[in-house]
């Protein structure tokens, strides 16, 4: 009633992970048209494998609007398949007089688009994952782990994040799990199973989000977590965007004096991004290579194996048939880790340097930040883990680093 009266057009129900079910969607948007009357559009995803049940139930509650994906990019953690939806409404009162045969020849020419990029696309997101029942990860979410994980070498640690989501999730007061705090969950889950210690490391989002940068949470933040990440601080009670200074035209003035502008939307982007804008506006930036699929181990499988050869010697033709006695084993070796340092400070992910917050001669305390790693989206920063003096500096801004590379020496 409180939207209709600030004259929306139309309520869009976000199932973000494909949760809702067909007697919820029913319900709901049923309850919706009779005390709202506004037009209702259903946004789900098909990571449950739920999501055309309830998209069915919605078209007999009276749903206006279905959101679908044409078939090369649907299911998994996309949408409902576009042309499933048209043929399953084919001839009922809600068909929806789509021409099917012109969507097969969408279908057709994205399939194509699909292959070009598939080095890209994560076989994991294309699939239907029940387990979302339980931990209720939407599917952009889903993708967004997987790649922070495959990011630190670590995808074999899958399981234990989607563990760690619910709790992290009720430590930080519910945040609705759509983008930014849906990020801001998933990556400090990351964080507490790849750091061996909860809340060890806490990005400077969550931070941000635990003063009330982002908002009042809907439900209240743990005291524990509120008091590691605030101390003696309140969080705020006004609204976040009052007590920012405005930037936008200092901004744009070091964009000009850059030489980075052209047109406006390239101070947005300085704005927005300015660690890597400069790069990319002055047309540094390099495009980043398709990596082809690997190839499917099935299709590996059934290649044939040549173990007949035709053999020449001193033009004599002799018809040659090898016969394996054995399996062939090749040992991978590992790269040697990288010798210690004393008093080495190390980077305890794999990203970006975004800053450095020291220089060689100042004096440090333990627990001081040094650096800023960009890993995973977030800004996270680096501590000295001892006292002393910055000896020297191994990285510059921009670098890209691995887990447990040192950066610099304290000593």
């Amino acid at each position: 009633h409180e939207l209709a009266s600030l004259e929306c057009d139309s309520l869009c129900i976000k199932d973000m992970a494909g949760l809702i079910t067909p007697k919820d969607a029913y319900t709901l948007i049923r309850s919706l048209k009779k005390e709202v009357g506004l037009p209702v559009d259903l946004h789900s995803h098909s990571t449950s494998g739920m999501a055309l049940m309830s998209y069915m139930a919605a078209c007999k509650a009276g749903v206006d609007i279905l959101d679908t994906a044409i078939s090369p990019f649907a299911g998994g953690t996309s949408q409902p398949p576009t042309e499933t939806v048209v043929a399953g409404l084919k001839e009922t009162k809600w068909d929806t007089g789509l021409d099917l045969a012109k969507l097969i020849d969408i279908k057709a020419y994205f399939e194509e688009i699909k292959e070009k990029y598939r080095g890209i696309l994560d076989p994991i997101s294309e699939k239907t994952d029940t387990r979302v029942l339980v931990y209720q990860v939407p599917g952009g979410m889903l993708s967004n782990l997987v790649s922070q994980l495959k990011e630190q070498n670590a995808i074999d640690r899958f399981d234990e994040v989607l563990e760690e989501m619910p709790r992290v999730r009720e430590d930080l007061g519910y945040p609705p799990l759509v983008t930014p705090t849906s990020q801001i969950v998933g990556t400090q889950a990351v964080l507490n199973v790849l750091m061996g210690e909860r809340y060890k490391v806490i990005p400077k989002e969550v931070k941000e989000y635990v003063r009330g940068m982002y908002g009042k949470s809907p439900a209240p933040i743990d005291k524990g977590i509120m008091e590691k990440v605030l101390g003696d601080e309140q969080p705020i009670t006004c609204r976040p965007a009052d007590l920012l200074e405005p930037e936008l035209d200092r901004l744009e003035e070091e964009a000009r004096e850059l030489g980075l502008v052209k047109k406006e939307e390239d101070v947005l982007t300085y704005a927005l991004y300015p660690q890597v804008a400069p790069k990319f506006l002055r047309g540094d930036a390099v495009e980043e290579e398709l990596i082809p699929a690997v190839q499917d181990a099935v299709q590996a499988e059934a290649r044939p194996v040549y173990n007949q050869f035709k053999v020449v010697v001193d033009g004599e033709v002799f018809q040659v048939e090898v016969e394996p006695t054995g399996e062939m084993v090749i040992q991978e070796n590992k790269p040697a880790p990288l010798p210690s340092v004393e008093g080495g400070i190390k980077s305890s992910m794999q990203g970006m340097v975004l800053g450095l917050k020291v220089k060689p001669g100042d004096a440090v305390q333990e627990g001081d930040v040094v650096a800023v790693i960009e890993a995973m989206k977030m800004e996270n920063d680096i501590h000295s883990s001892h006292s002393g003096i910055v000896r020297e500096i191994f990285v510059k801004e921009s670098d890209f680093v691995a887990a447990g590379d040192i950066i610099m020496v304290v000593s």
